[in-house]
């Protein structure tokens, strides 16, 4: 049979257990609205990169083409 005394404990026990999983709830939320945050970034940044890849592949077929535009004539200080 339980005690009076049993029972206060189990409720303290209880109400630790309840509190402990409520900070454990808000903490992975917030994690979760970080994980979030981070992955809209990273997706942000992918998308720069790639187009500054593009821009770069531009510009180098633009300086290639310059070049075999260029004739083939030593400086005139040689």
């Amino acid at each position: 049979m339980a005690t009076d005394s049993d029972t206060a404990n189990l409720s303290r026990r209880l109400l630790q257990l309840e509190e402990t999983i409520c900070h454990d709830q808000r903490l992975i939320e917030e994690l979760n609205q970080i994980v979030i945050g981070v992955r809209q970034e990273m997706e942000r940044l992918q998308l720069r990169l790639l187009a500054a890849e593009r821009n770069w592949g531009m510009l180098d077929q633009r300086v290639r083409s310059h070049e075999d535009n260029l004739p083939d004539e030593k400086p005139p200080h040689y």
